[in-house]
């Protein structure tokens, strides 16, 4: 199973770039994976048995800025189904957060 479920990157700059890696052990496939925004690239390290989040931050919205926010919170969901040891299917969700904020 996954080792590492929930990180918190802290405070993060728009345009900045962040590798999260996954690691894993005791499963024997992984069949698919997705995020739930384009803002991450997923990566498979089957050597080394661990899944690679490699996310950029995305600039504030123009809307959001013209409101006088400068800062927003990121999270991004990770859904990885894969078999088990025992070849039974499941699905893990892993999650990583940021605090985007524009100086």
């Amino acid at each position: 199973m996954f080792k590492l479920i929930h990180l918190d990157l802290g405070q993060v700059r728009p345009g900045s770039s962040h590798t999260i890696e996954f690691p894993y052990e005791n499963i024997k496939r992984i069949i698919e994976m997705k995020a739930s925004c384009g803002c991450s690239e997923l990566i498979h390290d089957v050597g080394n048995k661990k899944i690679i989040a490699k996310y950029t931050a995305k600039p504030i919205p123009p809307h959001l800025i013209t409101e006088n926010i400068f800062e927003v919170t990121k999270k991004i969901t990770l859904t990885i189904e894969y078999r088990d040891m025992e070849d039974i299917k499941n699905t893990q969700y892993l999650e990583f957060w940021s605090l985007v904020k524009q100086d």
